[in-house]
């Protein structure tokens, strides 16, 4: 009995003496647990987050296979794809291509969005979380799926140019666009089902009509996605005969809090409305970069050309004007035109315009090249170089047959000799564009720039 009793009261010591050695035992601290974790990322996960966007920014389409690596790199993507200063959008183009007779509704608005192949992973990523109507990401996934699309569809986005797309029908597919589950709060998509265009294409086209007198809640949601893309800087955004005030105001929504780097502009008629919608998109959108394409003007314009051109000239460091037929029917290439303006003297404006922030300058009027005379082009070659600053001036003009070629204060001069009238014959406007030469004034080290293309 004594046995007995010493040997329960030996084992309620040892009962005890395990609890107390429990007790006593080393608990991590939150700062060691947090410590430990650490040490268990990666050197690549130990970087700053602000570093590790820089190597997406290097590598986007490495994006989603990076996501997959681990948990921490899945939040990082993630946060990254939504990030707002990302320019996943490298072109945006709005127009109005209603044609006469057309069935489809006055006001409707093409919206198209140019993307690199190698953002379509993020763009995707980015679609899985936004918040906008589910079948509006199904549709771009069914379309993404699809290279070459239709054009009587609403949405179309094409995996390559209309030309190759017979060819890109045929290619390899791309892997698929593999995305994790997504957070509980962001709505259900299957992004990996939308596969990117097959990797031989270098950019991809989203087109989507809006109708402006159907400005429902899910059409605001879904312009304010496509505006989500843009980030805070686009490239390049080209409008097409944007005429009515609410058509631009559709592309305004898209285009909110957006810096445009080139702005291509182009209208039949310039109205006051339309000139107030040009000077209002390039102070508005800090324009470094304009291409107007224009016809006439508006016979009842309160403001005229030139006081357009003196104002844009303070606004933007390069001005390409693109003349057009002032009237299909007619091809009479002796009318000096530009600008919706006839027969006034170049020359003193042009000059006057580089007085301002201009620096850069582009005139295709090859319709008709009578815009500049011997005079205005002669009074071109003495001053544009001496004007205290690095010039670049290209411009149409049948001056100088037999061709001149100089450098003056810096800047190279160089216009081409006039064919043989006998060579290439044509008729009218046509012979005009054949014919029709270039006079160039460039500081020497600008000489090697590109010109704007439409």
């Amino acid at each position: 009995h004594n046995m007995t009793g010493t040997t329960m009261a030996t084992k309620t010591t040892m009962d005890r003496t395990d609890d107390e050695v429990e007790t006593k035992r080393p608990r991590l601290s939150e700062g060691s647990m947090l410590a430990e974790k650490v040490a268990n990322l990666s050197p690549l996960e130990k970087l700053p987050k602000e570093l590790l966007w820089k190597i997406i920014d290097f590598t986007p389409e490495e994006a989603l296979s990076l996501r997959l690596s681990s948990n921490t790199m899945r939040a990082l993507v993630d946060q990254y794809s939504l990030h707002s200063n990302i320019p996943l959008v490298k072109k945006l183009s709005f127009c109005d291509y209603r044609m006469p007779n057309s069935a489809t509704p006055e006001g409707m608005v093409n919206v198209m969005m140019t993307i690199e192949y190698k953002l379509y992973p993020l763009f995707f990523l980015r679609l899985t979380f936004v918040q906008i109507p589910q079948e509006f990401k199904e549709t771009i996934k069914d379309f993404a799926q699809v290279p070459g699309g239709s054009r009587r569809r609403p949405l179309i986005l094409a995996a390559a140019p209309a030309a190759d797309a017979a060819a890109a029908g045929d290619a390899a597919a791309a892997p698929a666009v593999v995305a994790d589950a997504a957070p509980a709060a962001a709505p259900a998509f299957d992004a990996a089902a939308a596969a990117p265009p097959a990797p031989a294409a270098e950019k991809c086209a989203w087109q989507m009509n809006f109708n402006v007198t159907e400005e429902t809640p899910e059409k605001i949601a879904e312009m304010d996605f496509l505006g989500s893309c843009c980030g805070r800087r686009v490239a390049e955004v080209s409008f097409g005969n944007i005429a009515k005030q609410a058509q631009y105001a559709i592309a305004e929504k898209v285009l909110d809090g957006t810096q445009i780097v080139l702005l291509h502009f182009g209208c039949d008629d310039m109205t006051d409305e339309t000139a107030a919608q040009l000077l209002s998109l390039v102070e508005a959108h800090n324009v470094d970069r304009l291409s107007i394409q224009c016809c006439k003007f508006d016979e009842n314009m309160t403001r005229d050309s030139v006081q357009l051109l003196r104002t844009l000239s303070q606004q933007v460091h390069s001005l390409r004007i693109y003349q057009t037929p002032l009237d299909v029917s007619t091809t009479d290439s002796q009318l000096k035109v530009l600008f919706g303006t006839k027969d006034i003297d170049w020359a003193d404006l042009i000059c006057e315009m580089f007085a301002g922030k201009l620096d850069k300058l582009q005139i295709n009027n090859r319709w008709y090249p009578k815009y500049l005379t011997a005079k205005a082009s002669d009074t071109l070659v003495d001053k544009l170089p001496n004007l205290g600053k690095k010039v670049w001036f290209e411009a149409t003009c049948e001056t100088y047959v037999l061709g001149i070629e100089n450098n003056v204060n810096g800047h190279l001069l160089k216009a081409d000799a006039q064919p043989d009238a006998t060579a290439n014959q044509g008729q009218g406007n046509n012979q005009a564009m054949i014919e029709s030469k270039v006079l160039r004034i460039k500081h020497e080290t600008r000489a090697n720039e590109k010109t704007v293309k439409d």
